[in-house]
């Protein structure tokens, strides 16, 4: 099964998926992505599972969002 992005109607054909970031490590970015996505679904889930499973792609981010290797903030 192919992975797609998990922000509610999306209909992006970008192809670049990024990871939510780990909840235990960073849980306030976490927060914020699982926020961003505007997707229930993804509020009902165990953190860890998100982690593993589900992706937003690229075109949820402005250049200036990443900050070293980590995406920072969401459009």
């Amino acid at each position: 099964m192919k992975t797609k992005c998990c922000v509610i109607n999306c209909s992006s054909a970008e192809n670049t998926l990024h990871n939510f970031p780990n909840p235990n490590r960073e849980p306030a970015r976490y927060n914020t992505w699982v926020v961003a996505t505007a997707n229930p679904k993804i509020t009902r889930k165990d953190p860890a599972m998100v982690y593993r499973h589900f992706r937003i792609c690229r075109a949820h981010f402005a250049p200036s969002d990443k900050v070293g290797a980590k995406l920072i903030n969401l459009n």
